[in-house]
């Protein structure tokens, strides 16, 4: 791993990091431990977690697109990172098919097409299929995040991957290689990251809406320290 002054961003490759199709928590939690070996960079890193109450977010630009058959994808949660330092904000989406990292501009553009306000008159490149949906769920494009600081993140997640699992006990999906991220005094607490009741791990992170996360953003882009 390495740090490029001039870039202010984290110089990472993705095939050098811990990666699992379906566990992105636990990658992100990955990532914050590789990144962990510098403690000053650590400062710089924030997980977020994106979901809503209804669970179902759709994002731009995922790789899981094409099996979706579509130019999104609906995720019950999606996890991040966001590195801010030196005016600069970048984020690691290990399921994006924009770059590793992405400026945090560009990220939010791509993944979230704030342009498709679907509340108001449809633009007219809005598929049938998308609107459709708009309809049938309800509250469904309306994005919150969960931020936590990277140290905090790699002390207090906890899962035991049993939301991985099917009834007959059978893996909805491969597992990671690795060891259960699990601590028996935390308990199983994945849920209560994914949820964006702000009464939840109120000490430790914060809860933000579409607006307050995208000035959050731009208050760290005018940041120069």
């Amino acid at each position: 791993m390495s740090y490029c002054e001039t870039k202010g961003r984290l110089i990472l490759s993705k095939y050098d990091c811990d990666y699992t199709p379906m566990y992105c928590e636990e990658n992100i939690w990955k990532l914050c431990k590789k990144v962990s070996a510098s403690l000053d960079e650590l400062n710089y890193c924030s997980a977020v977690f994106i979901s809503n109450k209804n669970r179902m977010v759709p994002l731009w630009k995922q790789r899981a697109i094409a099996a979706a058959g579509r130019d999104y994808v609906i995720w019950d949660y999606h996890v991040i990172l966001l590195y801010s330092k030196l005016g600069l904000v970048f984020v690691y989406d290990f399921d994006t098919t924009l770059t590793f990292p992405c400026d945090a501009q560009t990220y939010w553009t791509e993944t979230f097409r704030p342009e498709l306000n679907l509340d108001a008159n449809y633009h007219r490149h809005v598929s049938f299929l998308v609107i459709r949906e708009v309809h049938q769920i309800k509250g469904w494009k309306y994005w919150c995040f969960r931020v936590i600081s990277g140290s905090h993140y790699l002390q207090y997640f906890s899962s035991d991957r049993s939301h991985m699992l099917e009834t007959n006990g059978n893996h909805k999906a491969l597992p990671p290689p690795w060891p259960l991220i699990y601590d028996p005094g935390i308990g199983n607490n994945l849920h209560s990251f994914i949820s964006m009741d702000n009464h939840l791990l109120k000490d430790i992170s914060k809860v933000y809406d579409e607006n307050s996360f995208n000035e959050l953003i731009n208050e760290q882009l005018r940041s120069d320290c």
